[in-house]
């Protein structure tokens, strides 16, 4: 039991390393200040706004900051899933692969700082890839010099916030990810089929 929920500790890792490198593009309009690539919603979903999301609307972000050692990043990923390997299936705990791959300890406490100076609700976690914040509309507005705005959505019936323009945020410390900016995609979960009939002894 205690191998197994090392795995899927280190696969967790892993897969957040690989989902969470997006471009950062630095604005030389405002020294400091980064901007960031990775915008999913469509730009023409977000040509008719229909409103502006509530300013005192609490919303919950996930931050995700580049890890360290990306080539060998790489190399331990292949190598333990090739048989033929040595290291083949040698996890890493959370706090292992945080050693090696993760952030550095002081960019991570930076960010949090940051964050948490700005008046958001601060969550870490001990593979340093992530922390969540939690913040009002207002706040998260301010902090990403965006306007978060709703739209219709073109598939669904139903409406979706998402921000006018790519986020950018006053931080020299680069960001890879801001997870919780819009609802464009919904995750539905996917659940098992339960039996209906009775089950014999």
């Amino acid at each position: 039991m205690m191998e197994q929920k090392k795995i899927s500790q280190t696969f967790a890792a892993v897969t957040l390393a690989f989902i969470v490198f997006c471009s950062i593009e630095a604005l030389a309009s405002a020294p400091g200040r980064q901007q960031l690539k990775c915008y999913i919603v469509p730009k023409e979903d977000r040509l008719h706004p229909i409103g502006r999301m509530d300013p005192g609307s609490v919303l919950h972000l996930a931050i995700a900051i580049p890890g360290r050692h990306r080539a060998e990043l790489d190399q331990f990923v292949q190598n333990i899933s090739d048989p033929k390997s040595p290291e083949y299936k040698h996890f890493l705990s959370p706090q292992e692969f945080a050693l090696k791959f993760g952030p550095a300890q002081a960019d991570y406490d930076a960010v949090s700082a940051f964050f948490k100076h700005r008046g958001f609700t601060v969550t870490t976690f001990s593979n340093r890839s992530l922390l969540d914040i939690d913040g009002t509309v207002k706040k998260i507005e301010a902090t990403f010099h965006t306007t978060l705005r709703l739209y219709k959505h073109p598939t669904e019936n139903r409406n979706f916030y998402a921000p006018d323009e790519n986020p950018s945020v006053d931080l020299g410390i680069p960001l890879s990810n801001i997870a919780g900016l819009d609802n464009f995609l919904l995750i539905h979960p996917v659940l098992s089929k339960i039996p209906t009939h009775p089950v014999s002894p």
